[in-house]
């Protein structure tokens, strides 16, 4: 039979206990720059792009309405600052807020 040489993850302690955040934390990293990166790329387009092409595409529709795309900002911005609750390190980097 043949033997793997390489040690699995159980078995090397700085991967499981000695190295920065788990993948938990990743993920919420993870969500909060998407968010805010997805916030600066439509807040940088003029608004019949963001109607067009920014959020009328993320709503599966040619063109999105005023109102949709005063409600997409909105719950954008809801998940935003649940993201930065949620953010596990002290020292954000970005500010996508407001």
């Amino acid at each position: 039979m043949h033997k793997n040489g390489q040690n699995s993850v159980e078995f090397i302690p700085d991967i499981r206990f000695d190295v920065g955040m788990d993948a938990r934390q990743m993920k919420k990293v993870i969500q909060y720059e998407a968010l805010g990166r997805l916030k600066q790329n439509i807040l940088d387009q003029p608004l019949e792009n963001m109607r067009n092409y920014d959020i009328g595409i993320l709503l599966d529709k040619s063109k999105a309405s005023d109102a949709e795309v005063r409600r997409f900002m909105k719950v954008l911005e809801e998940m935003l600052v649940t993201a930065l609750i949620n953010y596990p390190v002290d020292d954000v980097e970005f500010d996508f807020g407001g």
